[in-house]
């Protein structure tokens, strides 16, 4: 299924273009760009493409670099992660730490620092977003035991946080956060079946904006989300078997399981007028009793709603120029490095 392809190919025409920072020309300040970029003069701040980067001989950056791909005639002083392969030079001399996939030495090359190789930076990315979910996992599930194997349910067991305000209060619903439900006989196992289903949604949502280099932030608010809808489906698809809890008149305690709720904030309790739809006639509390991975979907979705303008709001409208831009002195390139095309 393809997503987005006016994007696919902005960004295509975008890794295309070349831009240099021409001889003589001093840069002070962080550089970001798409497309490939070729140093000849003297930078002053951290440097990220996502295509190629060439560092041409006697020219300087003072900075991290970050990139596709990495030449390098000149100096570096700064860490580089490069995300596939990095050739230094025989006149290279790097002083940072340098994380890439592959390396290419030329004999005279120096470098002061560590390095990492074999790892790519792709791989990396999933890691580090992935791990936020596992550890949203980790924690809802480690405080859901310690509330079933050490508190009693209900008013009974209810432990005061902040005065009446806050509370540990145990409870299991067997609907969806927040203590919402479906009706019916096949209510809980159509939800349990309807989570199992979003959480590959968003588990494949998640791993499309990695792929795409989305926002960041929008990556770790979906990776909240991932780790709370897979907190709940553990719950409704386990716990029914592993702590007994599923509803008396369930046909069967696979996916019958109740999810466990501890948090109690305290607003208001009581009953609800009959003129309200839905709700009405019946005793509610708020806020309803909620559970960690409740809390980190909400988080996550909030976050994402107030700043969908800055996640969302990328302009495709505006077709980009496909010459090069020069910066500084447009002096024709005369190093023996020509510009490598971008790989297939």
């Amino acid at each position: 299924m393809k997503f987005n392809s006016s994007d696919d190919k902005q960004e295509e025409e975008l890794s295309n273009a070349r831009n240099i920072i021409g001889k003589g020309t001093r840069v002070n300040g962080d550089l970001e760009t798409f497309g490939n970029i070729r140093i000849e003069g003297k930078m002053r701040g951290n440097l990220k493409t996502k295509s190629k980067l060439i560092i041409s001989n006697s020219s300087e950056v003072g900075g991290n670099v970050t990139a596709q791909n990495v030449h390098v005639e000149g100096t570096i002083n700064g860490n580089i992660e490069v995300a596939e392969i990095l050739c230094l030079k025989t006149t290279a001399v790097i002083n940072g730490d340098i994380s890439t996939n592959k390396l290419i030495v030329e004999s005279g090359a120096v470098f002061n620092g560590g390095c990492k190789m074999g790892v790519s930076m792709k791989k990396v990315r999933y890691f580090q977003y992935c791990l936020i979910s596992l550890v949203v996992i980790g924690i809802d599930q480690i405080v859901k035991m310690l509330v079933h194997f050490n508190m009693e349910m209900g008013v009974a067991g209810q432990i005061h946080i902040i005065d009446d305000i806050f509370k540990l209060h145990y409870l299991t619903n067997a609907g969806m956060a927040f203590g919402m439900e479906l009706g019916s006989d096949y209510g809980k196992l159509f939800l349990t079946l309807f989570r199992l289903v979003a959480m590959g949604g968003i588990g494949y949502y998640l791993y499309f904006l990695i792929h795409k280099k989305a926002h960041t932030s929008l990556i770790y608010c979906v990776a909240l989300i991932l780790g709370g809808a897979v907190g709940n489906v553990i719950d409704s698809t386990f716990y029914g078997v592993l702590l007994d809890n599923a509803p008396f008149n369930a046909a069967s305690p696979w996916f019958h399981g109740q999810v466990i709720d501890m948090f109690y904030i305290d607003i208001w309790e009581g009953r609800l007028p009959d003129w309200i739809p839905f709700w009405g006639g019946q005793h509610m509390a708020l806020w309803p009793v909620f559970n960690v991975a409740d809390s980190s979907i909400f988080i996550g979705v909030s976050i994402i709603l107030i700043f969908q303008k800055r996640f969302f709001g990328k302009n495709t409208t505006d077709k980009p120029e496909e010459t090069s831009e020069i910066i500084g002195n447009p002096e024709p390139v005369s190093s023996g490095s020509e510009m490598p095309e971008k790989p297939s």
